[in-house]
């Protein structure tokens, strides 16, 4: 019955209206989809665990309500954080260290801060027991969740074409980066071309890892030629400080290439609370909104302007947070 109800709400709906219909509707049918199924005892899932039929399937959130997702002997079930600690301390007494159960509670930003705290602590420990691929999967995570582990990053091997295969060696080489790997910066410097690539646009500010003077030259010529592109080297440039974001934002906002918007925005609103806005942006989105200022602006219709009103807002609110937290202190 709720399966035609979906199918009805996408012929007669659309828009807005029609994904917020479908998520009210998806939640019920979760809700009785989880009432029909038996969730095992701690126990009873220990036993699956070892028996090789139970495998962490991913994470929930719905109506507020976070949880891991299992696939016991073929059937998905949600179970708790706390089952979800429970069970992972278990395995642990058997001598099973099963960092996948209790990751997400660290990693996904919907957990309770406390099921975070919880977890860290289990997850440095795992990562002591674990060895090879296991281990070096458990570290990317927690390097790049800014946890500092001892077990050092291998930058990932280029295929025959000089390029990644896929998403999972991008957080490896950023894990690489971060923990100063001398082959990483190499690496990332021979992947960055302006060639048609789904990973070119997230290796873009791995090049903030690196900051070096050749890193931000590299940087500022992507920005400059690969209009595609421009935002993710702009946002670059500005948490660095350089004096060239001026010039390249100047060239994002009169050819409209600020595709990456959210990027830049990020990297404004990071660099506004820090005090170290480079001098000149402010002055040169304020020209974009207004006709005859910086000789470039075309009015407020004109290109960029849209993006130049949002950056322009997300510093003056980056600026409120900042005095708020000063008085606080």
């Amino acid at each position: 019955m709720i399966d035609l109800i979906i199918i009805l709400l996408f012929r007669l709906l659309d828009g807005e209206l029609s994904t917020v219909m479908l998520e009210y509707v998806q939640g019920l049918q979760d809700r009785a989809d989880a009432a029909q199924v038996q969730i095992p005892s701690a126990e009873e899932l220990v036993r699956e665990y070892l028996a090789g039929r139970a495998s962490v399937g991913g994470y929930r959130y719905v109506y507020g309500n976070f949880s891991i997702t299992l696939d016991v002997a073929g059937r998905l079930m949600s179970i708790s954080s706390r089952l979800a600690l429970d069970l992972y301390d278990r395995m642990l007494r058997k001598g099973r260290c099963e960092p996948e159960l209790i990751l997400p509670l660290f990693l996904v930003r919907e957990a309770l801060p406390g099921d975070a705290q919880a977890a860290l602590p289990r997850l440095k420990a795992c990562l002591a027991r674990l060895s090879g691929d296991r281990a070096q999967r458990l570290a990317v995570e927690l390097i790049n969740a800014g946890v500092e582990v001892s077990t050092r990053i291998e930058p990932p091997e280029l295929d025959a074409d000089g390029s990644l295969v896929d998403f999972g060696q991008v957080r490896t080489l950023k894990a690489a980066l971060r923990q100063k790997h001398p082959r990483a910066a190499e690496i990332l410097k021979r992947l960055l071309t302006c060639r048609d690539s789904i990973f070119t646009r997230d290796l873009i500010p791995l090049l903030s890892l690196d900051a070096s003077p050749h890193a931000l030259d590299l940087a500022y010529e992507i920005g400059s030629c690969c209009p595609r592109l421009r935002a993710e080297a702009l946002a670059v440039l500005l948490r660095a400080g350089d004096e060239r974001s001026v010039p390249l934002l100047r060239a994002a906002l009169q050819s409209e290439s600020l595709w990456g918007q959210s990027a830049v925005k990020e990297a404004i609103e990071e660099v506004v609370r820090a005090g170290r806005l480079p001098e000149g942006v402010e002055e040169e989105l304020a020209a974009a909104t207004f006709p005859g200022r910086g000789g470039h602006a075309r009015g407020p219709g004109g290109p960029g302007a849209s993006a130049a009103r949002s950056l322009l807002q997300a510093i003056e609110e980056a600026r409120r947070e900042t005095a708020g937290s000063e008085k606080n202190k």
